[in-house]
C-alpha cells in the first residue's frame, strides 16, 4: 500500500515587491507577485477611507508591474491596498505636488 503525500507551496502567494517612486506626482509603478489563476485588485483609499482608484488585476500570476495614474488627486496620503483571495497587502502612498 502506498501512501499519497501532498505538498502545499507558500512561494506562490501574493507579494508586494515595490511601490516607485514613493512619494511621487500620481503616477508610480506597483511591482507585484500574484498567484496564478486567481483574480485581484489595487484599490487605492483616502485618508476618510473611501475608494477612489481601483484596477482589476489579470489572472496570470507571477511577477508584473502595473503602472497607476491617479494624477487627478489631491496631494495626499493614501493607502494602497493589494487584494487577492483573502489576502490584503497594503501599503502607504504619498502623492506630493
Amino acid at each position: 500500500m502506498s501512501k499519497v503525500i501532498s505538498i502545499e507551496r507558500k512561494d506562490a502567494e501574493l507579494k508586494l515587491n515595490a511601490v516607485y517612486p514613493n512619494p511621487n506626482d500620481g503616477n508610480f509603478v506597483v511591482n507585484l507577485t500574484s498567484m496564478p489563476n486567481e483574480d485581484g485588485k489595487i484599490i487605492l483609499v483616502n485618508a476618510l477611507g473611501v475608494k477612489v482608484f481601483t484596477k482589476e488585476l489579470n489572472a496570470q500570476g507571477g511577477r508584473t508591474i502595473e503602472k497607476i495614474n491617479v494624477s487627478h488627486l489631491p496631494t495626499g496620503i493614501y493607502t494602497l491596498l493589494l487584494e487577492q483571495n483573502d489576502e490584503i497587502i497594503t501599503k502607504r502612498v504619498m502623492i506630493d505636488r
